[in-house]
């Protein structure tokens, strides 16, 4: 380090020269401040960071910092209130704190690790809901509520990740896996992907070496965990296997039931939910065992997430219901978030419109409030569906496209292509084909390869009203028979007869009654395992409207008949379908 400072001040500049003036003119603190911030494991710092450093209060660590600034040795970075380093001048501040006093430079990095571990199990805490627990961690930044932890975290996360590897040079392997422990809890529940992955690199061998099984099935499990959102399901269902395994062996109750409820969550991405459904129900009563509220619920959540796959849209939404108390009753606002939108895509599913906007946008503020981006995007793509089916398409358009650039940003291709699958379903329904045609096979090129099929699926399956109005009826054919295989294959029934129910309105558009029919049919026959009375009702429907233009009498009374029996057993049915229903009945 120091070749580089001395190579220069043969030049013009006289770099270390310089560099010199401005320091001799320091006062005391300020010159400390300056050494020990070359400590700072990331690229910028704050007057928190630097307090923990001095063992001063923020505010006079917010003075140090602006006298460093004055003084041209420290500069401003892009976060408003934080600095950094020119390349040289951290050199410099190194070479300063080197010549320092061995205890001095010991108890100024211990402190700062300190400031950051504590920190992060403050936010942890915060975050995940845990509000009622009392806080003797004196050494730990001014955190009191899921907002201000999120806020702290968005500022010291890549120094926290950082530190890890300073933790195990300075201080005990436990406390390093401890640190990333809760490390990686913050980026779950942020989105912070790239920094969750430096976390469990370092985290996992950490563990491994100490022979810690808890923390080790912990960061093996975050790791699943993160596979998972990154629609990597293979990968994630060897981990998940692998974590349940070495909870079984460890004998810890918690543990068991915490893989159980993740590799079950595996189990339902491939498409496996019978497979997934004892392992919800052994978790289930562990906890229910443990008294333990708070993971009750996720279960709770999990077990209406495999029902609502299976096409038991009711059952779900009770489910859905009962966690979304359980969130609320702990402070969970991530949970609650989370369970706010697949909430509202049950009630999506079952016909009501205006509750799934409603509960939508409560999903979306909360998300935006702790700053998920990746969630944000979720619930985006959602809300946006929802405002289609509402008619609202302006304002759906605004939010596809917001989607688009956020997705962008954030480096998700998978998230990007769908958002431009929704932007062209979006067009389409505003009357520009073209360029809704140039947006989908974008996202389908994407996505094929990516190998993401789940999504795919849905892709090609929205692209069939616009192929079939261009008269492509080969390819809008083709895409929906390997959209509909993909869909069986995962075990998304529901899906799978939302896919022939559109395949039988667009036909029936066309004057292709024969073939909407059939595919009424189909969406009938498979939506005879849900409780979803809005889908089968619309089924119903298709199917009697066809067989009057095919002269088709009996069928036609059979299926009102089954109509008439759905709307005396839901008799709602008749505010969410109006005439449509009355005209089928009355034929």
């Amino acid at each position: 380090m120091r070749d580089v400072l001395g190579a220069l001040e043969a030049g013009d500049l006289a770099v270390r020269a310089a560099f010199n003036l401005s320091y001799r003119k320091l006062g005391k603190g300020a010159k400390n401040a300056f050494k020990r911030l070359s400590c700072v494991p990331g690229e910028d710092f704050g007057p928190g960071l630097c307090s923990s450093l001095m063992r001063c209060d923020e505010r006079q660590a917010g003075r140090l910092l602006s006298r460093l600034a004055e003084a041209n040795l420290i500069e401003h970075a892009a976060t408003y209130g934080r600095y950094r380093f020119h390349d040289l001048l951290r050199v410099y501040a190194q070479e300063k704190f080197d010549d320092d006093d061995a205890k001095k430079k010991s108890q100024a990095i211990q402190s700062m690790l300190d400031w950051l571990k504590d920190s992060t199990v403050k936010a942890q805490f915060f975050l995940i809901g845990h509000t009622g627990v009392e806080f003797h961690l004196e050494n730990a930044a001014e955190i009191d509520s899921a907002e201000s932890a999120a806020a702290w975290a968005r500022e010291e996360l890549s120094n926290a990740a950082a530190a890890i590897n300073m933790t195990l040079i300075h201080d005990t392997n436990e406390r390093a896996v401890g640190f990333a422990t809760s490390l990686s809890s913050i980026c779950d529940i942020l989105g912070e992907w790239q920094i969750w992955e430096e976390v469990l690199h370092v985290g996992i061998p950490a563990a491994n070496q100490l022979d810690d099984p808890l923390g080790e099935i912990a960061l093996l499990g975050a790791q699943a965990n993160l596979a998972r959102y990154r629609r990597e399901f293979d990968q994630g269902l060897e981990l998940a296997s692998r974590v349940y395994l070495k909870s079984l062996e460890s004998g810890i109750d918690v543990a068991i039931a915490s893989s159980a409820n993740q590799l079950a969550c595996l189990f339902m991405d491939c498409g496996r939910h019978g497979e997934g459904i004892p392992l919800l129900e052994k978790c289930l009563e562990i906890y229910r065992r443990l008294d333990l509220q708070h993971e009750i619920g996720k279960v709770l959540y999990n077990l209406g997430t495999i029902h609502r796959a299976s096409g038991e849209t009711g059952k779900a939404i009770e489910y859905f219901e009962l966690d979304l108390q359980a969130c609320l009753e702990s402070g969970d606002e991530p949970g609650a978030a989370e369970t706010l939108n697949t909430l509202a895509i049950a009630h999506f599913e079952m016909g009501n419109l205006e509750e799934a906007e409603k509960l939508q946008r409560a999903s979306l503020e909360k998300f935006k409030k702790i700053g998920n981006p990746h969630k944000v995007s979720m619930v985006s793509n959602d809300l946006g569906v929802t405002l289609r089916r509402l008619q609202k398409f302006n304002e759906a358009l605004d939010l596809h496209l917001e989607d688009v650039e956020l997705c962008r940003t954030i480096g998700s291709r998978s998230g990007e292509a769908l958002a431009h699958a929704n932007v062209a379903e979006t067009l389409y329904a505003l009357g520009d084909p073209e360029g809704a045609e140039g947006r989908f096979n974008a996202a389908i090129s994407v996505l094929s390869e990516l190998g993401d099929k789940y999504r795919l699926a849905h892709v090609l399956v929205s692209q069939v009203p616009l192929l079939l109005a261009l008269q492509k009826i080969q390819i809008a054919e083709e895409y929906a028979s390997e959209a509909i295989a993909i869909l069986l294959e995962y075990g998304q029934t529901r899906d799978a007869a939302g896919a022939h129910q559109l395949l039988a309105r667009e036909y029936a558009l066309i004057g292709e009654h024969e073939k909407s029919l059939s595919h009424a049919k189909d969406s009938i026959r498979l939506s005879k395992d849900f409780t979803a009375p809005y889908f089968r009702a619309v089924g119903y429907i298709i199917a009697v409207e066809q067989c009057l233009q095919l002269r088709l009498a009996e069928e036609a009374e059979s299926f009102g008949e089954a109509l008439q029996k759905l709307v005396v057993e839901n008799p709602e049915l008749f505010a969410s379908l109006g005439e449509s229903l009355d005209k089928a009945l009355k034929s």
